[in-house]
């Protein structure tokens, strides 16, 4: 009898713990281009009873710029081992060109530099979830000389990260396929930005994705 106790108020205790663990508030960081700066704010309001959003006020812009600056992006919270989820993307500025020359950064230098992104994550961000998204689809009904190649070389600057990233990130959010799948295209506003109601529905599928990766207990309102 008295073993049984025992173990009633281990289990007890133990479901005590994790349940103030899981009622804790979190804490995300958002990076990414000014598809990023676009959705973060509705983020941040979808999370506003469970998380604190923060993330930088400029443009992340290109991968190797991302890649120099996370040291400097820890400072966004007071410690960066209390980070629960990091959601980032590099792409739009990376596989821009000019007037149909080679993009910016070459595919072969953008991957590997999305790799050490992604490790650097880890090293200054220890305990958090990484989630890597998806460059978004260009709207190829507008012509503009950045993006003269289409939507053929988002996807390889894709494909290309997500190989990069195999072992490396905790979950992908697919961003390019929830455009096309769900017809946010029908709220760009030129050829990658997007209109209030795009970015809130970005910021739904942002939400979901932080949730699915997370077992911590953080709850979001998406809404498309």
């Amino acid at each position: 009898m008295m073993r049984m106790k025992k173990k009633f108020l281990l289990v007890m205790a133990l479901c005590a713990a994790l349940s103030s663990f899981a009622d804790k508030r979190k804490t995300v960081l958002l990076l990414g281009d000014s598809i990023r700066m676009g959705y973060a704010p509705h983020v941040r309001e979808m999370m506003k009873a469970d998380a604190d959003v923060v993330f930088p006020k400029g443009n992340c812009m290109f991968a190797y710029y991302t890649l120099r600056m996370i040291w400097e992006w820890t400072k966004l919270v007071e410690d960066p081992k209390s980070v629960d989820v990091v959601h980032f993307n590099n792409g739009l500025w990376d596989l821009g060109q000019r007037d149909g020359r080679d993009c910016l950064t070459p595919v072969d230098v953008y991957a590997p530099t999305i790799r050490r992104i992604a490790e650097e994550l880890r090293h200054f961000f220890p305990n958090a979830r990484l989630v890597f998204a998806t460059t978004t689809p260009i709207n190829e009904a507008v012509y503009c000389e950045q993006h003269t190649k289409g939507n053929a070389e988002v996807e390889r600057y894709n494909a290309a990260a997500l190989a990069a990233l195999a072992g490396k990130v905790d979950a992908i959010n697919d961003m390019y396929s929830f455009v096309r799948e769900n017809n946010v295209g029908r709220h760009y506003k030129d050829i990658v930005h997007f209109d209030d109601k795009g970015y809130s529905m970005l910021a739904g599928q942002v939400v979901k994705s932080i949730r699915a990766v997370s077992a911590k207990g953080i709850t979001g309102n998406p809404s498309s």
